[in-house]
């Protein structure tokens, strides 16, 4: 029943056969809402495509503006489908209900299709594709010449900083003072991969000297770090707390913090931008893009991959050979973001600077920070633990932290709409198993994010567990 055709008619029948089927009872609730899930996903994914390719925008032409737009309207359909799920199952077969209006409802989630290629559209007439054309007539530099009909969307160029003339121009070898070129709106496809090379920063070359191998250890005595972390976070942002920093604030230190990656890698600022965005999204899931970061950070730093990670991995692979074997539309979260290489050096490159920038901050590689993270678990798991006791605990190759112990409480507290315990754990990480934060790579900034080797075994605290509408009473 997945969507096979990039049409709202296919999305339509992929729905109607959903309600139907377990309507009639051939699936259940579960397979109902996987099967739904699945639909909508592809189902949005091309009305998006079909938009922008009407402006003549090509999926991999988006910007990752427009990939946050589609991921939120993604979010908010997939958040009512257990809503439609006990709808249909409340009017079932078996309980006397009509089929009829069940599908007639469902013209509310197949309008939504062309409400998300209306938005698709509009965002991508707006950016318009621009070329770069020189003047031979008039001054031209190396620069301008490689830049000839070079194609690029608007925001691409406007974010870069790459413009014709704007003397003195430090990224053209004429400097701009007489610079003929100019650029113009085009329907030619946009240039593939990243610009020749313009003046500016080399790329730095990464170091390979340290590997990340020390775990993290249950804290002992008080918190002498959080402070410090705090102030190592909102350096240079102004006053406030990175708990509730503005999104203007926010926007400006990703945009500093990709475009110092862009510089040290040599690779695409876009490309940058999606990678760090990839992970704000999941850390790994069921998305390739994902679970290939986690890959590339253990092949770069010589860590274990979990279970968990190549068993999903497994699941994907499978489905993507059976989405071949049947043409069907092969979505982007079953490949990767970039090629391995590629990704390893951004990684690598971002743990020098985080290294580099905690080492400013006052820190050596020896030292440790206090750091926080909620998880989910089952009751089973957790039945006989006590608040205080110390476990072990060992998970992907890279994981999530926070400085802040509300920000892990929030994602444990999610975890309890999910029928699990929501455990909060504290931890004493050392500074050389930091791979990231949120003012150097992965990482979000209100939620104090720190990411840390995860799959090297080591111990951490309960500090905290979560029951649904209370708190968890073992002492």
């Amino acid at each position: 029943m997945a969507v096979r055709k990039a049409t709202i008619a296919g999305y339509r029948q992929a729905l109607r056969g959903a309600v139907r089927g377990l309507w009639s009872g051939v699936i259940d609730s579960s397979q109902f809402e996987e099967i739904v899930r699945d639909s909508v996903y592809r189902g949005l994914n091309q009305a998006w495509l079909k938009g922008a390719a009407q402006c003549g925008i090509a999926e991999e032409d988006l910007t990752l503006d427009e990939w946050e737009v589609l991921s939120k309207a993604l979010a908010e359909e997939i958040s009512h489908i257990r809503n439609l799920s006990e709808r249909v199952e409340g009017n079932s077969k078996a309980k006397g209900g009509k089929v009829t209006p069940l599908l007639a409802h469902l013209s509310l989630w197949v309008n939504r299709y062309t409400d998300v290629q209306n938005q698709a559209k509009v965002m991508a007439c707006k950016d318009k594709k621009l070329i770069w054309i020189f003047n031979p007539q008039k001054e031209n530099c190396n620069t301008c010449k490689k830049l000839h009909n070079k194609v690029k969307r608007a925001s691409y160029w406007k974010r870069i900083g790459l413009r014709p003339q704007n003397p003195p121009n430090d990224m053209l070898d004429c400097g701009g003072w007489e610079c003929g070129c100019r650029l113009e709106v085009t329907d030619k496809p946009v240039s593939k991969g990243k610009l020749p090379s313009v003046r500016g920063p080399k790329p730095v070359e990464p170091t390979r000297k340290v590997q990340p191998r020390k775990p993290g250890q249950a804290p002992e005595g008080r918190d002498v770090t959080s402070e410090k972390l705090d102030e190592f976070l909102m350096k240079d942002l102004g006053p406030g707390s990175w708990e509730d920093v503005s999104q203007d604030t926010r926007a400006r230190a990703k945009h500093e913090l990709v475009t110092t990656l862009a510089e040290r890698t040599g690779l695409d600022y876009e490309e940058v931008n999606k990678f760090v965005y990839q992970w704000s999204k999941s850390s790994n899931d069921e998305d390739m893009r994902s679970l290939m970061i986690q890959v590339a950070s253990s092949e770069e730093f010589g860590i274990p991959l979990s279970d968990f990670t190549k068993g999903r991995i497994a699941e994907l692979e499978e489905k993507l050979k059976i989405f071949e074997q049947y043409h069907l539309d092969v979505g982007p979260e079953l490949r990767p973001l970039m090629g391995m290489d590629r990704q390893k050096r951004l990684l690598r490159v971002m743990y020098d600077r985080t290294q580099e920038k905690l080492k400013e901050a006052g820190f050596k590689p020896d030292d440790v920070i206090r750091l926080r993270r909620g998880v989910g678990l089952p009751v089973e798991v957790v039945k006989d633990w006590k608040r205080g006791g110390i476990k072990n605990i060992v998970g992907n190759p890279l994981e999530s932290w926070s400085v802040g112990q509300e920000a892990a409480e929030y994602f444990a507290r999610d975890a309890t709409r999910r029928g699990q315990v929501g455990i909060v754990f504290e931890i004493d990480m050392p500074i050389s198993s930091i791979i990231s934060s949120a003012r150097t790579g992965l990482g979000s900034l209100p939620e104090g994010e720190f990411v840390a080797v995860g799959s090297i075994p080591g111990e951490a605290k309960v500090i905290k567990g979560l029951k649904p509408e209370r708190v968890w009473q073992q002492e």
